[in-house]
């Protein structure tokens, strides 16, 4: 087993995976990983409400905030200066003491809550920081809201963010107001698009801007629940649709129609179209190159493979093969691969937008 001797420390920006890094670097060295569970340390401890912990920035606000903390710890939560603090300065305090009362306990990883700064002092200490590219942070914000947000009609509040951040149930305008309002977090134009989808009629999405170039995205249309609703087809509830993930204008267009009274955004770029940047866009068909995907997919634990073509010529011979052919093939392979009886599976076309899409059950 691996093993280290050191607090390792992990700062990050928002959406660069710094929670999920920290995991898997605990996960690594068979340690503890802390991240909200230094809240409730310093909650129980302090006798401060969750809540405010929560809801609290991380960062401190300046240097005199951090030296009147660090000088703090000398009187303890009993003294007449700690109960005189105000509530942000307590915040600050009582999770400086839990960061220290853990590091205490031995090797273990916490992420965010400042705890660089609250062993910077302290010897065998190794701090990180994560940052992450702009197209990965709008794509972290719309798996995010797909992953932590269920579709529902009836869901309270749900024109607005507290429905899907809070209520973390919500319809199209909650899902793309808490999009526009988390991207701005992190200093990512987001704009908030009004107008009226075929056959469903009024809906909203957000236009957003990365290295200079705009692009269309409707989390709303990623949440599998949704497609459930409208299509009637069962879909695994994990399953993060990336269709609608910084497309293009023309793209969205196939079934999305803005209203005219605002001038929107051009979107003509498709520097980051998920199939294009992910390999699984083809101008051609290549049978053994695509089962090669396929068995590459299932072999990483994918539950879900989806490949588009560029013409119709084409994704209507690819279909027929790949519906035909590759899916027994594949799913085959499956059961071989994880050893089981048994292997059921589903497949979804969109004709218009030329994609198939394969969910495995096992």
């Amino acid at each position: 087993m691996n093993s280290t001797s050191s607090i390792i420390t992990i700062g990050r920006e928002y959406g660069s995976g710094g929670r999920q890094i920290g995991q898997e670097v605990a996960k690594y060295f068979g340690i503890k990983c802390y991240d909200k569970e230094l809240l409730e340390h310093a909650a129980n401890d302090s006798g401060i409400c969750k809540e405010l912990f929560e809801h609290h920035d991380e960062k401190p606000t300046n240097s005199f905030l951090y030296s009147l903390v660090m000088d703090t710890y000398s009187f303890g939560y009993s003294s007449s200066g700690f109960s005189d603090m105000p509530m942000n300065h307590k915040i600050f305090l009582a999770q400086f003491d839990a960061i220290k009362k853990l590091a205490g306990e031995g090797p273990c990883v916490m992420v965010g809550r400042c705890a660089d700064y609250a062993l910077a002092e302290y010897p065998n200490v190794l701090s990180v920081f994560i940052s992450g590219n702009m197209d990965e942070k709008i794509k972290y914000i719309f798996k995010y809201l797909v992953d932590t947000v269920d579709y529902d009609q009836n869901a309270l509040d749900n024109q607005n963010i507290y429905s899907s951040l809070v209520g973390k149930k919500s319809v199209c305008a909650g899902y793309s107001r808490a999009a526009q309002y988390l991207l701005k977090q992190m200093g990512i134009e987001c704009i908030y698009v009004v107008g009226t989808v075929k056959e469903q009629g009024a809906h909203a999405w957000n236009i957003v801007k990365c290295d200079d170039k705009y692009y269309q995205m409707d989390v709303t249309f990623g949440d599998p629940i949704f497609q459930e609703n409208e299509t009637g087809e069962t879909l695994p509830h994990d399953l993060v649709n990336y269709e609608y993930l910084c497309c293009t204008d023309e793209e969205i267009f196939t079934d999305h129609q803005q209203d005219d009274f605002v001038p929107y955004p051009v979107c003509d770029s498709n520097d980051l179209e998920y199939y294009r940047i992910n390999g699984l866009y083809y101008e051609t068909f290549d049978e053994n190159e695509i089962y090669e995907k396929m068995k590459a997919g299932i072999e990483q634990g994918q539950e879900m493979f989806a490949i588009r073509f560029s013409e119709n010529a084409v994704y209507e011979v690819a279909k027929e093969k790949i519906i035909d052919n590759l899916i027994p093939q594949a799913a085959q392979f499956l059961v071989d691969f994880r050893q089981l009886e048994e292997v059921k599976y589903t497949y979804a076309v969109d004709d218009r937008k030329r994609i198939i899409m394969i969910f495995w059950y096992s």
